[in-house]
């Protein structure tokens, strides 16, 4: 910022004309001087107005569209050469002559054993005892009779049910939309069917609500292995170790009735009661229109480091953090819900350092609900904030317009982000620092939109990046 000084002006005295002669070298350097001022006054005018616009193109260049694939298993089984050298559990970069696609995931897809990456593998499989597993290293889950158990890197989770029947399916349609093969709890809690569903760091857990609960509430009971839990304001709840690090969370419960309609803001509580440890989900935000039969989804994860950032802030939530909840909302038509949703990334790790050869840069995602239609803008965010400190009363405050896009189905959407990222490198590539940029509902548009966030396991978003080797 530059400050501009008020020249103080005083009262002089009047002198003769032949003086004034004398003082004309004196007046040609201030008139000199004042000629100076002006043109660096209007140098710092442009730089801030004009040529910090040149990192916006003229099309702005996001837009949305389908996504180029629609789950990730077809992007991590593409019949191309993987560059080995460049693997990480996160991403994953192909070659096919010149051209190289770069996938890069905010969450853990794949493991590693003996120097070789494996995409984790969601099928459910049979033991010898007539119980079932996944098939991971690093991530586990085994369906027993009465429980389902979750390790991951020595940690152990287990969900806990009553008498029930036990089976498996395989055409099972979730509240994404999607066919998954499940084990399905039959009348595991308060006589409702569970129906469990291994996502790439976790467990999806659906109940089966043919008619209106009873009470406000569902109640299932956990085993959290000694560990500690915390319950958090924004409606989910944590699990933690002894120096109270995340070992897990369990996210608020999301649901969608007969109707298709969506409701989240289920929230969640870890209780204990006599050594035991409980489940709480609450139903009271559940709407009187809600039309039966209806899914409830529920979803525990372990927890990772991301390789980049997101989260939500509400009016109606103005001091709530929301960095963990696996959904971000956009609802223009109750006030206070229209959610900002931030995204934190950095393109210099996964991006080559001549924009000439970049093709495609584009943010992946997936919209679990939108009703009609919905506008969305992308503003740009110049100032860093912290995704695990920021509310609505602090938001970080957005600049230039880069661009809209409409919502309106549900399914993998991309936002094409190849123009903004091509100015952004041409600018200085080794002074980038981290990228943001804020997703929120444009003025006018009354409809709501539910998007999984980075912190969604089932269908994590991801950036896509494809360019040629020159």
């Amino acid at each position: 910022m530059v400050e501009i000084k008020r020249l103080k002006v005083t009262k002089t005295e009047r002198k003769p004309i032949k003086s004034l002669f004398k003082e004309k070298k004196s007046l040609l350097f201030f008139v000199f001087n004042i000629s100076v001022f002006a043109v660096l006054l209007t140098f710092v005018i442009l730089k801030i107005f004009v040529f910090t616009e040149e990192i916006i193109p003229d099309n702005h260049g996001v837009i949305s569209l389908p996504a180029e694939f629609h789950d990730i298993n077809e992007i991590l089984s593409q019949p191309y050469e993987e560059v080995a050298s460049v693997s990480t559990k996160y991403s994953i970069l192909y070659k096919d002559g010149i051209d190289r696609k770069m996938y890069v995931f905010a969450v853990p897809v794949r493991e590693i054993e003996n120097d070789q990456y494996f995409l984790f593998d969601n099928g459910i499989y049979e033991n010898n005892s007539g119980t079932y597993k996944t098939q991971n290293k690093e991530f586990n889950i085994e369906f027993n009779r009465n429980s389902v158990n979750l390790s991951y890197m020595s940690q152990n989770f287990a969900i806990l049910f009553a008498s029930s029947a036990m089976v498996k399916e395989g055409d099972y349609i979730t509240t994404y939309g999607e066919t998954r093969e499940t084990v399905k709890y039959t009348e595991a809690v308060d006589g409702f069917d569970v129906y469990c569903i291994p996502t790439y760091n976790g467990l999806l857990m659906e109940f089966d609500l043919p008619r209106k609960p009873e009470k406000n509430e569902i109640t299932i009971e956990i085993d959290i292995n000694k560990l500690g839990h915390e319950n958090d304001p924004a409606g989910y709840a944590k699990i933690i170790n002894d120096d109270e690090n995340n070992v897990g969370v369990i996210y608020q419960g999301s649901a969608v009735d007969n109707d298709g309609k969506f409701y989240t803001n289920n929230a969640v509580k870890i209780t204990e009661k006599t050594k035991k440890h409980y489940l709480t989900v609450d139903l009271s935000k559940l709407s009187a229109d809600v039309s039966y039969p209806a899914k409830l989804a529920v979803h525990f994860d372990f927890y990772n480091e991301k390789m980049f950032y997101d989260t939500s802030v509400y009016e109606a939530a103005p001091k709530v953090n929301t960095m963990l909840n696996n959904v971000s909302v956009f609802d223009s038509e109750n006030k206070g819900n229209d959610g900002h949703t931030y995204l934190k990334y950095n393109i210099r790790s996964f991006t080559p350092k001549n924009p000439a050869m970049i093709d495609l840069l584009a943010f992946n995602f997936y919209v679990m609900s939108v009703a009609d239609s919905i506008d969305i803008e992308v503003f740009r965010v110049p100032k860093e904030w912290c995704s695990s400190l920021m509310n609505w009363r602090d938001k970080a405050k957005h600049r230039e317009k880069l661009g809209e896009f409409t919502l309106s189905e549900t399914g993998w959407h991309r936002i094409d982000l190849t123009e903004y990222a091509k100015k952004l490198i041409e600018r200085d590539y080794d002074k980038i620092r981290d990228n943001s940029i804020v997703l929120k509902v444009k003025p006018g548009s009354k409809s709501h939109a539910v998007l999984a966030s980075v912190d969604n396991s089932y269908a994590p978003p991801y950036f896509e990046v494809h360019y040629r080797v020159r």
